[in-house]
């Protein structure tokens, strides 16, 4: 009923909520395989089911001990990409749709992708991509061959065995695999980017958006 959420019950200050963890949102014509990016017609169609069972509320009325009638859901967003500002606001507001979000403040403070966003930009191509993964323990690899779920779970199987590198490894194969995706890039993929300054403020102004704190440099 979820797909691309990850979902996990929990127990805050005794009072059961269920939260869901997304990454960010994405314009619905776009071509893409990563789960941390979501269609925009299918978050609206999640944010519809969920609403039959559950009310929808911020973080701070799922710390609250008042009593509900319904099961109470938290939408969480991780990371601080631009479809926060160009898809998911726009939503929000016309929704009156609470959200948390946690935003990681160095690629924000830097304009620079994280590596594992600039691993999944790189290897968003229209032709089969092999990559040597030997420092990650993976041998080589080749992704594209096939679309959707199986081909990013190749891809979250990479980012993974990079996330158990030592940094200057991990970010020195990154940036060999960014140079290595030469080949034709999908031409309706909006590569993953950081939040400006300015539009992290704008998002703080919406009385429906909590910001958090996801670290500063996100080291894993």
């Amino acid at each position: 009923e979820a797909p691309y959420a990850v979902l996990r019950a929990c127990a805050l200050r005794g009072n059961p909520v269920t939260l869901l963890t997304y990454h960010t949102i994405g314009a619905d014509d776009e071509d893409f395989d990563a789960w941390t990016v979501l269609r925009r017609r299918d978050f609206l169609d999640q944010v519809e089911r969920l609403r039959r069972d559950y009310d929808i509320v911020s973080l701070d009325d799922a710390l609250s001990r008042a009593e509900s009638a319904r099961p109470r859901v938290v939408l969480t967003f991780d990371d601080g990409h631009t479809g926060w500002h160009d898809h998911l606001l726009p939503i929000v507001e016309r929704e009156a749709l609470p959200v948390t979000l946690y935003v990681a403040t160095g690629h924000v403070q830097s304009g620079v992708p994280y590596w594992f966003d600039a691993v999944v930009n790189a290897v968003q191509t229209t032709e089969p991509l092999t990559l040597d993964a030997g420092d990650a323990g993976l041998g080589r690899i080749t992704l594209n061959r096939e679309r959707g779920e199986a081909n990013w779970l190749r891809i979250s199987a990479l980012l993974e065995a990079m996330k158990a590198q030592q940094p200057a490894l991990r970010d020195a194969l990154a940036a060999r695999i960014a140079a290595a995706a030469t080949t034709s890039r999908r031409p309706r993929f909006r590569a993953l980017a950081p939040l400006a300054v300015a539009q992290v403020r704008e998002l703080a102004q919406s009385r429906w958006v909590t910001i958090g704190s996801h670290s500063h440099g996100h080291q894993l």
